[in-house]
């Protein structure tokens, strides 16, 4: 176990400033300790990592890209505030989705140190509507449980993307939802 640190200023905690100190001891708060609330915080600004579900890329690399691409993407989201991520795709061929999980689990395995966490997969397609794309590319198919499950054993895929209008059963949405923490779409008016 390492020693205890703390850091000092201007705290947000349970929804108002703070001026205060946060201690923590390997990687975790252990307490916050507020001196006096400040009307207009100054700086240092200490507040909570944000939490992205919904990240493509960034610093100038994209999930669909592998383990390299998400390291950047990580080290550059975390100097920006955010501590943990969904890595986000896009709907593509499935050999550009394969490679895409497999670099998140490449990259979950060995994060790098600092850079933000990878909680795991958000797949954002390729079960839309190929009517409604949007921005994404035109590689959309049904919902297939049997793709899911293999996804899902090369990572962990937290978040799907359906679109709950396509002429599939409810039973086959929901156990493409069941498979996956969380399942989200756009119903589309015709």
């Amino acid at each position: 176990m390492s020693a205890g640190h703390s850091v000092s200023g201007s705290v947000y905690c349970s929804g108002s400033w703070v001026r205060g100190r946060v201690e923590y001891r390997d990687g975790i708060i252990s307490r916050v300790v507020g001196i006096d609330i400040v009307g207009d915080p100054e700086p240092p600004y200490i507040i909570p990592g944000f939490i992205d579900l919904h990240v493509h890329g960034g610093g100038g690399a994209d999930v669909m890209g592998g383990a390299s691409e998400l390291a950047t993407m990580c080290e550059y989201h975390a100097s920006n505030g955010t501590v943990a991520l969904c890595a986000t795709t896009v709907t593509a061929p499935l050999a550009d989705i394969d490679h895409a999980l497999s670099g998140a689990r490449e990259y979950m395995d060995a994060p790098v140190p600092g850079a933000a966490e990878v909680l795991g997969v958000h797949l954002e397609g390729p079960f839309i509507n190929p009517a409604r794309l949007g921005g994404q590319p035109p590689f959309a198919i049904p919902p297939r449980i049997e793709l899911l499950a293999g996804w899902k054993d090369i990572a962990p895929v937290r978040i799907v993307t359906l679109a709950p209008e396509l002429r599939r059963t409810s039973s086959e949405r929901s156990r493409c939802a069941s498979r996956s923490t969380m399942a989200t779409g756009a119903l589309w008016k015709p």
